[in-house]
């Protein structure tokens, strides 16, 4: 071709990119327009996408179905355009370039129509690239959000506290969590080796294998089981597990088992301790409540209810008002409220019971708090403290019995003293005033009366004194009988009741006959209009429980005299002071308030105690408890009658530190024809004797003197003369001076205040042994 011919080089591509095929064409322009061989490049434009266009040196190209070019093709449809080409390629060249010329119009017609085409088309994909764009962004947004959820649920699968397991169908751990790893002791390094692909059966305990198998069925079924498991941790040890399970559908579409497992371990450690604590609550001695901040009661124990007589419907909702005693001080209530909602209150409270009985409580409150340390209520341990109160008060009792018996024992040992010479004298008085023998009468009816109540001072303030022998209970019964029998009224109807086989007692028989004497004197002084008396004798073992209940018992056999009336009763006020000496509620013209308190020293000075049981209206048991004697020491009980007694003029040393006792006894001696001879204490008495041994034949002697006591006196007496009668005149003697007495030989004894007979006895019983 010419230098001024215009040049048509066309060539097609094909490219991949952004996914879309992009053809290009390259149109060259040398002075026209040429085809280049358009028929043999055909087939390659067909295979262009019909969305792809280009633009190219002011003519338009669309690839539809074939390329731009077809376009062309399509208008130049006639045979001439053809031939021109066929000319055109043969070279005819110019001619058919005059051909072609004379079509430009034509082509800028089909490029002007296509331009708009393309335009609209280009509309057309815009908006198709817009909205797969969109496509393509919302696309990406959930592909974000799927991710950002996955890693959530990661999150929450590695830091749950609960295990969570996945499994396949055959029970293979396929994942386990953080808190699985944990749970079977295991790190989270160890578990990928350890855990993961190991069989869940081998985690449980082998006799529970087989219930992992049909729990395996059941769950593929459909299933979703909650239950209970042990399972093995690796360090061996067993933890109790609650499973979840249920079916899933894995990632490759097959079925599996998601698992949840919660170490439940403690939670029962901690269940069962609560099991215990709360049968400890129900069963424990101890009264326990529980109030709200409203001051209502929400808990009460079964020792709570049992000890008021409430059923939990009639306390729950009430408050304690309805247990506090009107007898209480008036703040008491709101003290126990004040006190119990700041640190706690402790104390004694008088309580009701739903009958209206009393009872007294030892009392311990403290507040109940929320976790933020808010007060929601108030706690009360509460424990009867009836039968410790009592107990306090014999203690306190047998207390002050005991600093009264000593006030006592000085003061009967002085009027001992006192009483001696009037007593002694009465006979005196008699033979040198027989004309007045009413008013000698007179004084020694008040000097024996006050003898008497000096005696039972003496009982009181020590117990029991005497001669101890094996004493016949039954005997002693019948013998008070008689006595009942012919003095009290006849409106007192007596019964007596002893066991058969009834062990004897060791004791002072004078005294067990005062102890049942003013005991049922008392029974009768109950019953002014008559009633029932009944006198038993029975044998009673005493243990340990029962010997707690009582300060003076001790676990062992004894023999209870009882005495029972249908009397008044005795309330108790009187029953917590009717022991206490000069205690009396029947006037002093009628007692003197030493019977009951007798009573008690002598059973306790034979190792006894007392028991009473009194109802107001219905009447009065006294229990003296006295041990059982199981020596077989016969009683030799003697009650003598004065004796007649006439000295041959022997010496008697008389010692004792009251003038007035000495003159006394020094005319009772002589009127009994001795010679006696007089000493103020221990030390004065010992010069006489050693004036007077050779002639001395017996010694009568005080215990309680100064500079030198009774005690030492014989003591120093038995280096001397050891074979010499000594008498004893004491009102007062301790068990351990009387035994040390026994030891130096002395076993005489006159009891202060004596009376001439009493005196001319015992001399006779010395004088006659020596």
């Amino acid at each position: 071709m010419g230098g001024n011919d215009s040049i048509l080089k066309v060539s097609a591509k094909q490219t991949i990119q952004n996914g879309f095929t992009v053809a290009l064409f390259l149109l060259l322009f040398a002075g026209g327009i040429a085809w280049w061989s358009i028929q043999e490049n055909i087939e390659a434009f067909r295979n262009v996408e019909p969305i792809t266009y280009v633009i190219l040196a002011g003519c338009v190209s669309i690839g539809l179905a074939g390329a731009a070019l077809l376009i062309v093709q399509r208008d130049i449809r006639t045979r001439r355009q053809a031939e021109v080409e066929r000319d055109r390629l043969s070279n005819n060249l110019k001619q058919a370039e005059e051909a072609l010329l004379r079509s430009e119009n034509s082509l800028q017609s089909i490029n002007n129509e296509w331009e708009a085409r393309v335009t609209d088309r280009m509309s057309q994909l815009s908006r198709a690239n817009e909205q797969l764009r969109r496509e393509i962004g919302e696309r990406e947004k959930v592909e974000k959000a799927l991710a950002q959820q996955e890693s959530h649920y990661r999150t929450l699968f590695e830091l749950s506290l609960c295990g969570i397991l996945l499994e396949d169908k055959d029970g293979t751990i396929l994942e386990a969590n953080e808190a699985v790893c944990k749970l079977f002791g295991y790190s989270r390094e160890e578990s990928r080796t350890e855990l993961l692909g190991k069989n869940i059966r081998t985690l449980v305990p082998q006799e529970h294998r087989a219930q992992i198998d049909h729990n395996i069925r059941e769950i593929l079924a459909g299933k979703t089981l909650e239950h209970k498991v042990e399972n093995i941790a690796k360090d061996g040890s067993v933890r109790q597990v609650e499973l979840r399970e249920t079916a899933i559908l894995l990632g490759d579409g097959s079925p599996g088992i998601l698992v949840t497992a919660e170490d439940i371990t403690g939670r029962r450690r901690a269940d069962q301790q609560l099991r215990l604590l709360a049968q400890a609550i129900a069963t424990t001695a101890e009264m326990i409540s529980i109030t709200d901040a409203n001051d209502r009661f929400t808990f009460v124990n079964r020792a709570f209810l049992n000890a008021y007589g409430y059923t939990a419907e009639e306390v729950l909702g009430r408050t304690p008002e309805i247990l506090f005693s009107d007898r209480n001080p008036p703040q008491l209530m709101a003290a126990i409220l004040a006190g119990a909602r700041d640190k706690g209150w402790s104390g004694e409270v008088l309580d009701r019971r739903k009958d209206g009985s009393e009872f007294c409580i030892y009392l311990n409150t403290s507040p109940v708090l929320d976790e933020k340390g808010h007060l929601v209520g108030l706690m009360g341990v509460a424990r009867d403290i009836t039968e410790r109160k009592t107990l306090e008060r014999r203690a306190l009792r047998s207390q002050r019995l005991e600093s009264i018996g000593t006030l006592a024992g000085g003061v009967a040992h002085d009027l001992n003293n006192a009483l001696a010479p009037i007593i002694m004298g009465v006979e005196l008085l008699r033979m040198d005033y027989p004309n007045a023998s009413e008013i000698v009468d007179i004084f020694e009816n008040s000097a024996m009366r006050s003898s008497d109540m000096v005696r039972q001072l003496l009982t009181f303030a020590k117990g029991a004194e005497g001669e101890r022998v094996s004493i016949d209970p039954k005997r002693l019964v019948k013998e008070i009988e008689k006595i009942i029998k012919g003095t009290f009224p006849k409106n007192i109807h007596l019964t007596t009741k002893c066991d058969k086989e009834l062990l004897t007692v060791l004791g002072d028989a004078t005294q067990l006959h005062q102890v049942l004497l003013n005991l049922c004197v008392n029974a009768r002084d109950a019953m002014p209009s008559g009633g029932n008396l009944t006198l038993e004798g029975r044998f009673e073992k005493v243990d340990a429980t029962f010997a707690r209940s009582e300060p003076q018992a001790k676990p062992g056999d004894y023999v209870a005299l009882r005495v029972r009336d249908t009397g008044t009763g005795i309330s108790s006020e009187v029953l917590d002071r009717m022991f206490d000496p000069f205690f009396t509620t029947k006037g002093p013209e009628h007692g003197t308030g030493l019977g009951l308190s007798t009573v008690m020293e002598i059973v306790k000075g034979h190792g006894g105690f007392v028991q009473v049981e009194s109802r107001l209206g219905q009447g009065s048991t006294f229990s003296a408890y006295f041990p059982t004697d199981r020596t077989g020491r016969e009683a030799r009980v003697q009650f003598e009658a004065a004796t007649e007694f006439r000295g041959g003029g022997e010496t008697i040393l008389f010692v004792d530190d009251e003038p007035a006792v000495r003159e006394v006894a020094r005319a009772v001696l002589r009127r009994l024809n001795c010679n006696p001879i007089t000493a103020t204490d221990g030390m004065d008495a010992l010069i006489q004797l050693a004036e007077n041994r050779l002639n001395l034949r017996a010694i009568i002697t005080d215990l309680h003197m100064p500079h030198m006591d009774g005690l030492a006196f014989v003591r120093a007496v038995r280096n001397i003369l050891p074979d010499l009668p000594i008498v004893l005149a004491s009102g007062r003697l301790d068990d351990g001076v009387a035994e040390e007495f026994k030891t130096l030989g002395v076993t005489n004894r006159l009891d202060k205040p004596f009376t001439e007979g009493q005196l001319a006895s015992i001399l006779k019983k010395v004088l006659s042994s020596k």
